[in-house]
């Protein structure tokens, strides 16, 4: 008899017909036009992953007992990442089959597309290089429960239930440390810190580079340093300590071999570092490798379209705006083509794309993209939603631009009235439209009003992530040209000075350069007439 036939059983309750059904049958509740296109989207992504699990599972049992060519060990582990996969894309199916399920529509489609690897099961060396199970029959079969266990805190965070994937990985944590199994330790340390807030989760990765350290798990390690780079750079503007860490991130990717998910994930987060920090060239680099990695993975993982979405901000910041304009439509079209025309992402992406535009003179385009942005995003998360302020700040800059000044303050207002409620006034997508509304001001030739916004968002960058930061440039220039519209030039001098500074350590479009030495002439000009 065939030793490897009806290896698909255990997908029965997990992905057969009846959850097909179920999951179609939650879905329908929600009230979003393209429910109907998502679910279909959805299903056939399942379905593929699905096959390609199945296909996994007869290739490793035939590895060993058809071509002999495979240790019964090795087949173990292959099966135990299996089951790990199947568990993670179970808990999702879970979810999104439940009573909350059109609650999740908006995600469903990018987190499937985010389960983990079926392939990676297949690598031989990744598998036998950390420490292996316990041999204690017992304690396998308790790293076996916690591993599904945090599969399922995994899916859930890759729906956006965050607050109910915690503490789950924190129990898996807990229970894996007494345990005394440092690869599972380690995996659910990387697991809670995505549900931790930025005071928390430095020592939680911290944690996870020991436990990967001592559980010889390389790959793991290369995901933790990216995971801790990226925050601490993105959250605590600690830039210097995300560059010294890069050399470690660097050398665990040269232990860890072939690792192109790892090397993806990691490059990704040192070019979003090396962006936080204005090092744009630096941060190209890196993205373009990521892009070139995740490519080759699989050209329509979301991870694709998110460096290419990354390296047109880069372009938009050096001025490259054909180069950006290219790459973001490329974006708004990969999320068409795999998530639907009425998704969170291609809102996104047309919002970059318009900011793009605008910067490019290109206004009315970059207006229709950014209509276009708002309308999903007010269409499907509601007229106050976070994600509003984006299109609405971009909006104010186009109409600042075609001179409709009044148009320009209703739009930053909605976006102030919007962001400042939900966010704090400290944060810094209000900062951005605080300068955007003293930018209205000084160019309605109300010097007053611009100098008191430009210095509340100076004040706001001091208190928060320090006057190096890349938006600190734009309060300074304003603060600057709104001081010599009073006439005030020796005040005006040293902010214009410090904008010069800032902009001269970055690699900002000329545009924003020039405009930062103007006003440093103009101080200087207005000194010397006197």
């Amino acid at each position: 008899a065939a030793p490897c036939q009806g290896l698909d059983a255990p997908l029965a309750g997990v992905w057969d017909a009846p959850r097909a059904a179920a999951l179609r049958a939650a879905l329908a509740a929600s009230a979003r036009p393209d429910a109907a296109a998502t679910t279909a989207r959805l299903t056939a992504r399942l379905d593929a992953y699905a096959a390609r699990w199945t296909r996994a599972r007869v290739a490793a049992c035939e590895a060993t007992a058809v071509q002999r060519a495979q240790s019964p060990a090795l087949l173990d582990l292959r099966m135990a990442c299996l089951d790990r996969r199947l568990a993670e894309a179970g808990a999702m199916i879970d979810a999104l089959a439940g009573p909350d399920g059109a609650a999740l529509i908006e995600r469903a489609i990018d987190a499937v597309a985010r389960l983990p690897s079926i392939e990676a099961c297949d690598d031989a060396a990744a598998l036998l290089a950390p420490v292996p199970p316990p041999a204690d029959a017992a304690a396998r079969t308790q790293v076996a429960a916690l591993g599904a266990r945090l599969a399922r805190a995994s899916a859930l965070i890759k729906l956006g239930q965050t607050d109910a994937a915690g503490p789950i990985a924190a129990a898996v944590a807990d229970e894996a440390r007494a345990l005394g199994h440092p690869p599972l330790y380690g995996e659910a340390l990387l697991v809670r810190g995505a549900t931790e807030d930025k005071a928390r989760v430095e020592a939680t990765l911290r944690e996870a580079l020991t436990a990967a350290a001592d559980g010889h798990d390389d790959r793991l390690a290369v995901m933790v340093w990216a995971d801790l780079i990226f925050r601490v750079s993105r959250e605590h503007g600690r830039h210097a300590d995300a560059r010294a860490w890069e050399l470690a991130a660097e050398a665990a990717l040269r232990r860890a071999g072939d690792a192109p998910e790892a090397e993806a994930r990691l490059r990704q987060a040192l070019g979003d570092a090396r962006f936080a920090a204005g090092a744009y060239a630096e941060a190209r680099a890196q993205l373009e490798r990521a892009l070139e990695v995740a490519t080759a993975i699989d050209p329509e993982h979301p991870r694709v379209a998110t460096a290419l979405r990354r390296l047109g901000g880069v372009d938009t910041q050096q001025g490259r705006l054909d180069d950006a304009r290219r790459r973001l439509e490329q974006v708004v079209a990969f999320w068409e083509r795999t998530l639907g025309p009425d998704h969170h992402h291609v809102a996104v992406a047309s919002n970059d794309l318009g900011l793009a535009l605008q910067k490019q003179g290109a206004l009315p385009e970059a207006r229709r993209h950014l209509e276009r942005a708002l309308a999903i995003w007010e269409r499907t998360l509601g007229p106050d939603h976070v994600s509003l302020g984006h299109a609405l700040n971009n909006l104010a800059l186009v109409a600042l631009a075609q001179g409709e000044h009044a148009q320009a303050r209703a739009f930053v207002a909605r976006a102030l009235a919007i962001w400042e409620p939900a966010l704090g006034p400290d944060h810094l997508n209000v900062i951005a439209a605080v300068v955007t509304e003293a930018d209205v001001e000084l160019a309605a030739a109300r010097p007053d009003e611009a100098c008191a916004r430009y210095e509340r968002a100076r004040a706001a960058l001091a208190r928060t992530v320090g006057l190096d930061h890349p938006y600190a440039p734009y309060a300074f220039t304003g603060l600057a040209e709104c001081l010599l519209a009073q006439g005030r030039a020796a005040e005006a001098l040293p902010h214009a000075e410090r904008a010069v500074a800032l902009r001269a350590a970055t690699e900002v479009a000329a545009d924003e350069r020039a405009r930062s030495q103007a006003a440093l002439d103009r101080a200087r000009a207005a000194l010397r007439d006197r």
